[in-house]
């Protein structure tokens, strides 16, 4: 029985055949790899039939398209495709692990096991285009950490999180229904590595990589999506306040602070200016019980200052 399984919610090609190679490329091949096709116009079999005798591959390719609709539904339709392994990595195809991704997993399971870890995650690193490194994210990173520290450091851009560098327990994920779904996933990985690993430890792998794809067609990339996207992270707030027993103790002035800051970086730096993001902001600070707006009103006025640069994105 192989306890390691990689799922990839498959739809765009451009980099698919890159997520294959690294996978191919690992020095431990004890895994097997399920392929779930969101019923894309980009046929992979010719891809797929290159690595089908290297790697173990198993193809699904579903008739309705989830992800359009409900990114998170086709990401938990994908593990409907797991059989009895015990560890699950769902990897973007458009990433890339380092080849020593399986075997340091495999090095680890006794400490695992002895620690009750849940969620394994690996150093984070950003690429840009096609396999350009931008930055390595983890910094401060302890190699067990409790999930309120190590959210915490997130929150300070200490650390970055997404989906494909994390191992799950499969037990536990199928136990809390799968990935917690938010518009886009946005925030949905967040929220299920925390509630996977609940009044727990995360354990980070150091010497193992994952590799972001800034690629500009994914998720992460997209500009002009900033309105959903904080309504998402308005119902994670929502999510974090009534979950907030999963971290052992409350969530305190400094640790929602730093989440009202994550959502103003982005409306500052990111996102195309909308001045119902303000709207959506000043809701987030309410859920988050935050009374002193200074920091709202700051993001107000640099809106209003800078409104002549960005009324060509101006959209009400």
């Amino acid at each position: 029985m192989k306890k390691l399984a990689f799922v990839i919610p498959y739809y765009k090609i451009m980099f698919f055949e890159k997520t294959l190679e690294s996978l191919y490329k690992q020095t431990n091949k004890n895994f097997i790899v399920y392929i779930s096709d969101d019923n894309s116009p980009n046929n992979p079999k010719k891809i797929i039939d290159k690595y089908q005798n290297k790697i173990n591959i198993v193809y699904k390719k579903f008739s309705q398209n989830l992800g359009k609709k409900n990114l998170v539904h086709h990401w938990n339709r994908s593990l409907s495709l797991l059989q009895d392994e015990e560890w699950v990595c769902v990897l973007p195809d458009d990433d890339i692990i380092s080849e020593n991704f399986v075997e340091e997993f495999y090095s680890n399971l006794s400490l695992i096991k002895k620690t009750n870890i849940k969620v394994i995650r690996s150093s984070l690193y950003f690429l840009e285009g096609k396999n350009h490194i931008i930055k390595k994210i983890d910094k401060n990173i302890k190699i067990i950490e409790n999930i309120y520290n190590f959210y915490l450091k997130l929150l300070k851009g200490e650390t970055g999180s997404s989906l494909g560098e994390n191992i799950f327990d499969v037990k536990k994920l199928r136990e809390i229904g799968g990935f917690i779904d938010f518009p886009k996933g946005w925030g949905s990985d967040h929220a299920t590595i925390l509630k996977v690993a609940e009044k727990g430890k995360i354990l980070t792998l150091k010497n193992s990589k994952f590799y972001f794809r800034m690629s500009g067609i994914n998720i992460s990339s997209q500009k002009d999506d900033g309105k959903l996207k904080l309504e998402a992270r308005l119902l994670f707030a929502e999510w974090l306040k009534k979950n907030q027993g999963i971290f052992n103790k409350n969530l305190n002035s400094e640790f929602c602070r730093y989440f009202i800051f994550k959502a103003e970086y982005y409306i500052l730096n990111e996102w195309k200016f909308n001045f119902k993001l303000l709207i959506n902001l000043y809701k987030l600070h309410k859920v988050c019980g935050n009374k002193n707006f200074k920091s709202l009103l700051n993001t107000i006025k640099f809106s209003v200052r800078n409104f002549r640069n960005l009324k060509n994105n101006y959209l009400i």
